[in-house]
């Protein structure tokens, strides 16, 4: 949902610009001897009568436009550095929180290792954000109401900000929730399945908005996608382990019977 607001509002302000080439562009000339409208040096008729020849617009040399995605966006690309920032700061602090509750959850020990592992790099990666977007210092997910540490009260002002806060700190508390009544080899199975959907969301998320971020921004970016897909695959080989340890067939201890005359 946040992304498509993220793109929704880069498109609307190409879209602001566009109207504005236009609108100067729409300046009516009239020749003083004929008292008909001139053809300006572009070819194009001012007053936009019948028979007018529209030229390409010519956003790059050559007349050519910029491939979407492409690095020319930089000049915007800038301007979402902050929503970015924001939105990944609080999937890492969301890692965090869920690896706590893992901690003294978990059962197996590969399933406890891998909890203390989230917890210390997804703290990196919000310190590693918070250097390279400076404004989402002290934005947290977990903060009461009415409690705007930092940063984190202007970052709110931006509609898009509190709702992206707003989702993220729902599928916190719902997952809590599903987490809550599970024990022991249940709770991993269940803990470790989600962190399998939650880094393919991350990844996609960094790869998504890769192209929208400033280069300090694209290089934090780089470095996430490398510790997501690692931890991505760490999680797929702890479920493998405890879906071997599942299907192998319980211990029975054999009692013999004593002996009869």
């Amino acid at each position: 949902m946040f992304s498509f607001l993220m793109v929704r509002k880069s498109a609307l302000a190409a879209a602001s610009v566009m109207c504005l080439g236009v609108s100067a562009n729409a300046q009516t000339t009239i020749d003083s001897t004929t008292g008909k409208p001139e053809i300006n040096q572009s070819g194009i008729n001012d007053a936009g009568a019948p028979g007018s020849r529209p030229t390409a617009q010519q956003a790059t040399p050559g007349g050519r436009r910029p491939a979407a995605g492409s690095t020319n966006a930089g000049a915007t690309a800038g301007d979402l550095s902050q929503q970015i920032a924001a939105c990944l700061v609080l999937g890492n602090q969301e890692e965090v929180a869920l690896a706590e509750i893992a901690q003294k959850q978990a059962e197996h020990e590969e399933v406890k290792k891998f909890a203390a592992h989230m917890i210390e790099q997804h703290q990196q990666a919000v310190t590693k954000l918070e250097q390279a977007v400076p404004q989402v210092a002290g934005l947290t997910l977990t903060a009461a109401d009415g409690q705007t540490p930092g940063n984190e009260q202007n970052a709110a002002q931006a509609p898009e900000l509190a709702l992206a806060k707003s989702i993220k700190q729902q599928c916190l508390q719902l997952t809590q929730q599903e987490m809550s009544d599970k024990q022991g080899a249940e709770f991993d199975k269940c803990y470790i399945g989600q962190q399998i959907g939650a880094h393919v969301g991350m990844l996609a998320q960094l790869r998504g908005s890769k192209n929208f971020a400033n280069p300090q921004l694209q290089a934090v970016i780089a470095e996430g996608e490398q510790m997501a897909t690692k931890h991505l695959e760490e999680a797929k080989k702890i479920m493998a382990e405890l879906e071997s340890a599942k299907s192998q067939p319980a211990r029975t201890t054999q009692r013999i019977a004593p002996a009869t005359r």
